[in-house]
């Protein structure tokens, strides 16, 4: 198969992905307010099961609220209510039918939108107010902007601290990056990965020009790959730490026990991997140096396990870009927890978001969908909206507010772009002069969770 069918293949696998995840959040969130009427509460005051026009309900009713938070009413006890356009099933005359349910007119239509005994409408848990689910609509309408608003400001974080993190570990290599040309390329490099992916992206754009600093390309893909890995195991750690301390929560310890076992399994491989790979005498016990030693093993990877094993000398700052790391990767769930409250979500408090985001940023990842849409709102709906911690647009609005909220952050690349201090059409034309490399396209098939 040609590598044109196989890309073409891969965006339809992509689009199809996105499709399916969306149409899954969209077709579960309301535009405006609703509710649900109890049918096993139609009651009147003494007891007898009510009627609404003549039927009997016979099963629950989701009903739409027009108004932000149900506020038209005749008085208090009625509730401004909107029916779907389905039949229900219903008793009339003591036979089972199904029905549209509303007022009916003289002509003998249906009038959907009524008022109807507000105790008709199920309740909240512990509680004698009705439950209702608040809409995209109202959710707009009183969204906090001010705290929203500095959930995009706390995004702003990561940039500066991954900027530095990736300077010290290129010192290692003999890469000596004032900080300020870093931050611009980390800038750059999330601009490009976010806006214009393609041959060469975000990763790239670092590695080439790094690479003109010391003339070796495979150093600067070292430390590319190597702060990326580092971010990765950072993030993992948060989800499993937060996860860890809520394994007795009744709502969602099954689901953190889940999180606590695969992050602790993927911790358990890197940790026995690591022991093996900077050990002599285990390499050669599992046979990692015949293997690099192999003619059929490309010069690159050689090379590249060489420079690697220049950071033996330099466990300092190995951890001081772990610590790095994990003080940027906090500010992704810690900015989710802000716009959370910000679109007035109670129910889950800050080691949900420790716990969950992390995830749903490491799904949006990969490579199987374009930024992450469908997968990471799915994510975020598994962990949010299925578990009662959120309303289905409350969950929508936060997934929304994870991915959008970072990127116009990126945007800030744009202008070391345009300006043409880092050009794509320049690194391109130093790419092709130096020759393709393979680990360069590895690095742009890879998981790039953004910091």
């Amino acid at each position: 198969m040609s590598k044109t069918a196989k890309k073409w293949i891969m965006n339809l696998v992509k689009v199809a992905i996105a499709v399916i995840g969306l149409w899954y959040v969209i077709s579960t969130t309301p535009w405006e307010n609703r509710a649900v009427i109890d049918h096993t509460r139609l009651k009147d005051d003494k007891g007898n099961v009510a009627e609404l026009w003549g039927a009997v309900l016979l099963e629950d009713v989701q009903v739409a609220l027009p108004d932000p938070g149900g506020r038209i009413a005749i008085n208090r006890e009625l509730i401004h209510v909107r029916f779907p356009h389905k039949p229900v099933s219903v008793a009339r005359d003591n036979k089972t039918t199904t029905e549209l349910l509303g007022q009916p007119q003289p002509d003998g239509t249906i009038q959907p939108e009524v008022d109807i005994p507000r105790k008709y409408l199920q309740l909240m848990k512990d509680s004698t107010e009705p439950r209702i689910e608040v809409g995209v609509k109202q959710l707009i309408q009183t969204a906090n902007i001010p705290r929203l608003f500095l959930a995009f400001l706390f995004l702003l974080l990561p940039f500066v601290v991954t900027a530095w993190r990736w300077m010290k570990l290129m010192q290692p290599q003999g890469i000596a990056l004032p900080y300020f040309k870093c931050l611009a390329l980390t800038f750059v490099g999330q601009f490009y990965s976010t806006f214009l992916p393609g041959s060469v992206s975000g990763d790239a754009i670092k590695i080439i020009y790094t690479s003109k600093v010391t003339g070796s390309k495979t150093k600067s893909i070292v430390t590319v790959l190597l702060d990326r890995v580092i971010g990765l195991i950072a993030l993992m750690l948060i989800a499993g730490i937060a996860a860890a301390f809520q394994l007795w929560d009744p709502k969602t310890g099954s689901t953190m026990r889940n999180v606590v076992i695969m992050v602790a399994g993927i911790f358990l491989c890197l940790t026995v991997g690591s022991i093996i790979y900077f050990s002599k005498r285990l390499r050669g016990v599992f046979g990692l140096t015949r293997l690099l030693e192999h003619p059929k093993v490309p010069e690159f990877v050689r090379h590249a396990d060489e420079v690697l094993h220049a950071y033996h000398g330099h466990r300092g700052i190995l951890v001081t870009a772990f610590i790095a790391a994990m003080i940027a990767q906090l500010a992704i769930p810690m900015s989710a927890w802000m716009a959370g409250t910000a679109f007035g979500i109670g129910n889950a408090n800050i080691g949900h978001y420790l716990a969950y985001v992390p995830l749903a940023t490491l799904a949006s990842a990969l490579p199987i969908s374009f930024l992450g849409l469908g997968v990471m709102d799915s994510v975020v709906f598994h962990f949010f909206y299925s578990k009662g911690l959120a309303d289905a647009s409350q969950t929508f609005a936060l997934a929304q507010a994870i991915r959008f909220l970072p990127i116009i952050w990126n945007m800030l690349g744009a202008y070391w772009v345009v300006t043409g201090t880092y050009s794509r059409h320049q690194a391109m034309e130093e790419d092709r002069k130096e020759g393709p490399s393979a680990a360069v396209d590895v690095l742009d098939k890879s998981l790039d969770p953004g910091m």
